[in-house]
């Protein structure tokens, strides 16, 4: 790539030439993410070192990938020594910076973001917030939370709907005013007392109950163990016999070919529920998904609006239209918690985060965490399982994992997941369970050295004697 500071201008209609670039790469790459697929937006960005639009859009685009995030950090340096009070190219970087675990940076950005005129909005005040937790300053980190809270009303009906009241309860949490959380879930979540939720036709043209309805005839009151992919999932792979018990029913997030083959399957135990979250990540399982929603026994997978508005009008994809029942509808649209306003808009944070709102609602008697290390074990290369199970298996993405920066993005990331989810989650569920009138189940994270710190931690042998 071009140094993005050489000087370069732009015509009115080359410009038009290289926006429609960049908006044809934008639909190209929600299903094709290999890097190939992304250099004509780097080329644009080449072209537009100036363009502040250009820049970050482009920046945008290529954070769907790695080390696209590489570029496009690079391309919002350049942003703001065009404009030192780029909004969006602080925020960027703030959070870029807390993705990799650099936190003084992420402090850095994120200070100079509130500092803006217009950058004391509830949204860029816990982006700093979070920065200086990381960063280990709690004293500023709580003063910043104590003035999101101040600012966002919860306390009549008219204002506890807002785009970003959800926000509220969030920074209650994260600074420790546990009396203040409980009364800003109720504010948003409750009328005359009691939980409730709205059905807006345009975001659900399909009854919620009735969507509700079939998930709980899979889930009510029955164990619902959720598999991701990391290496502690040897643990349960030993003991896999244990999980043909009836009272199980089994849920595998994206990739669920390796987990359904090498235990699942072997052990007797039927697989109930499948969530996608991204349409590429369906491609890559189309062919299993249409015979799993075939089988002779109840099942469901779980797949948000974004991933059918890309999907459904594919014809690969017109086997959905034969199982719209099975079909759990979500909306992934914010990282926030829901609200009544949108009680099915679930945070889109990753796909454990969505899967665990749809699992609370289902009813069940617990739930069940197994792979979610959310760290890297190990720095060989030839290691059998340092990011996922088998991870060697071909049936996994390739990525290379002898590349040392790579490894270091997925090392940063999948922490980064953690501490997103450990954020919001103990929040979201609670909103959740009141506003649909649903006991929180209790759910156990089988890993104890996860770095995912939300729920309760157990090892191999608890899960045993309480099963």
């Amino acid at each position: 790539m071009k140094d993005f500071s050489s000087p370069i201008s732009l015509g009115s209609k080359k410009r038009e030439e290289l926006v429609q670039i960049l908006d044809d790469c934008e639909q190209s790459t929600i299903f094709d993410v290999e890097e190939e697929a992304f250099r004509p937006v780097r080329e644009v960005m080449d072209l537009a070192t100036n363009d502040l639009e250009i820049l970050c859009r482009g920046a945008e685009i290529l954070c769907r990938y790695f080390p696209g995030l590489l570029i496009a950090e690079k391309a919002y340096e350049r942003v703001l020594e065009l404009d030192a009070q780029h909004s969006l190219a602080l925020k960027s970087l703030s959070w870029m910076a807390a993705s990799q675990g650099n936190y003084e940076r992420a402090v850095e950005f994120g200070e100079r973001l509130i500092t803006l005129p217009e950058g004391d909005s509830p949204e860029n005040i816990f982006i700093a917030a979070r920065a200086c937790r990381l960063n280990g300053d709690f004293d500023r980190a709580q003063g910043l939370l104590r003035k999101i809270v101040d600012l966002i009303q919860t306390d009549r009906p008219s204002v506890a709907l807002r785009d970003g009241s959800a926000l509220k309860p969030v920074a209650a949490f994260l600074g420790r005013w546990e009396d203040e959380v409980e009364a800003a879930i109720q504010e948003i979540c409750c009328k005359d007392g009691a939980g409730y939720y709205l059905r807006d036709i345009e975001y659900y043209p399909d009854a919620i109950n009735l969507r509700l309805d079939r998930l709980r005839k899979i889930t009510e009151g029955k164990d619902i163990c959720i598999y991701g992919a990391g290496p502690s999932i040897a643990e349960i792979a030993k003991e896999k016999n244990i999980l043909a018990q009836n009272n199980f029913r089994h849920f595998i997030i994206n990739t669920f070919s390796i987990i359904e083959d090498e235990i699942l399957k072997p052990a007797g135990a039927k697989l109930s529920l499948t969530c996608f979250s991204h349409p590429a990540v369906l491609m890559g399982n189309n062919e299993r998904l249409k015979e799993f929603l075939k089988r002779d026994y109840p099942t469901m997978t779980l797949i948000s609006d974004f991933v059918l508005y890309y999907c459904v009008r594919r014809p690969e994809y017109a086997h959905l239209h034969d199982h719209v029942d099975q079909l759990f509808r979500y909306r992934a649209t914010n990282k926030l918690p829901p609200t009544p306003r949108d009680p099915l808009g679930f945070p889109s944070l990753n796909t454990l985060m969505l899967a665990l709102c749809a699992a609370v609602l289902g009813r069940p008697r617990r739930i069940f965490l197994f792979g979610f290390d959310q760290r890297v074990e190990g720095a060989a290369a030839e290691k059998e399982s340092m990011v996922y199970y088998k991870e060697l298996d071909e049936r996994y993405p390739a990525h290379d994992r002898s590349n040392l920066s790579r490894r270091k993005h997925i090392s940063d990331w999948v922490k980064w997941d953690a501490i997103q989810v450990d954020e919001i989650s103990s929040v979201t569920l609670r909103m959740l369970a009141l506003m649909f009138s649903v006991e929180l189940p209790p759910i156990y994270n089988v890993c104890p050295d996860s770095a995912l710190e939300s729920f309760p931690k157990i090892d191999i042998k608890q899960f045993l004697k309480m099963v």
